[in-house]
């Protein structure tokens, strides 16, 4: 039996719902509560507003980054608890991007698989219907992607968006399906009315980055990029705080995105510009998989740069 094997059966059990809730809830590392939490959609309204808003008289920009399958409770490994029987690994570190936004913003709590106890908007909490209903600000219902569909072009993304005012805007990602499926629709779309939108599938976690970095220096407008370490890890060993190479793969995300805000920080126009940053996840996971209406599955999170305020 190979080291994953053991890794894998070592964490085969399944946290209960409620050990879940009380180490959320008892962390006091979020703006809200479960019961509050936010639908994951509100990213997609938090973009279409930052572009709309015309206060502080500067040029609008964007970050949005994606840690794909990272649980909500995995935040408890970047921000410091107040709980004292909840272990952490960093205590606020002056180098987290997460801890950073917590600062300016806040720290929410999100759920994907569409309202809860509501069977019209009911969708698995996976990769293709949540990023989708992040960008699009709706449930799988209206926008079409249940698993592996192309998106209903009626609703389009955020990005499309805004790429039709001339505000250029970019999707990178890793996992092929994003360009082969759901958003081939658009892409095409993006191709034949020639706005300034691209959908760049990067080839690993490092060219993405680099993509990432460039897209701050190029000047795009509104970037989004999704990391996978977190859920490829997830699925090879298991979605838990107790795996610490799961926990890893969202510490490293969050290094990233932390490099990714200083970048722009350093740009010669940062004063005279507006940045909205977020940093999301699609969905959560148990044992070694997701998708299923369990609280593990359903919670995320959102770090904002910006107060979010109530809907």
């Amino acid at each position: 039996m190979s080291l994953i094997q053991k890794l894998a059966r070592h964490f085969d059990t399944a946290q209960s719902e409620k050990d879940y809730i009380e180490s959320v809830q008892k962390s006091g590392i979020f703006e809200n509560a479960i019961a509050s939490a936010y639908p994951q959609t509100v990213t997609a309204r938090l973009i279409r507003e930052h572009f709309t808003d015309t206060d502080y008289g500067k040029r609008k920009k964007a970050l949005i980054v994606g840690f794909d399958g990272a649980r909500a409770d995995g935040m408890l490994n970047l921000v410091k608890s107040r709980d004292p029987k909840l272990a952490v690994t960093n205590e606020n570190s002056r180098l987290s991007a997460i801890c950073a936004l917590k600062e300016q913003g806040g720290l929410y709590l999100t759920y994907a698989g569409g309202e809860p106890g509501d069977k019209k908007t009911k969708q698995d909490t996976s990769t293709a219907p949540g990023w989708a209903s992040i960008l699009t600000g709706v449930w799988a219902r209206e926008h079409g992607v249940y698993e592996m569909e192309t998106m209903n072009a009626e609703y389009p993304t955020a990005l499309l968006e805004l790429a039709r005012r001339g505000i250029s805007a970019c999707f990178y990602g890793l996992w092929e399906t994003h360009f082969t499926n759901t958003y081939k629709g658009e892409i095409e779309t993006v191709q034949k009315e020639r706005v300034p939108l691209e959908y760049l599938h990067c080839k690993n976690e490092n060219d993405l980055h680099e993509q990432l970095l460039y897209a701050i220096d190029a000047d795009v407008d509104c970037i989004f990029g999704i990391y996978e370490g977190p859920d490829s890890c997830g699925h090879g060993i298991a979605f838990t705080n107790n795996n610490y190479l799961y926990t890893k793969s969202i510490s490293d995300c969050d290094r990233c995105s932390y490099e990714l805000m200083e970048r722009i920080r350093t740009r010669a126009t940062y004063d005279k510009e507006d940045w909205l940053i977020l940093i999301t996840s699609d969905h959560g996971g148990h044992k070694t998989r997701h998708g299923t209406q369990n609280i593990q599955d359903r919670m995320t999170f959102l770090a904002s740069s910006k107060k979010i305020e109530t809907l």
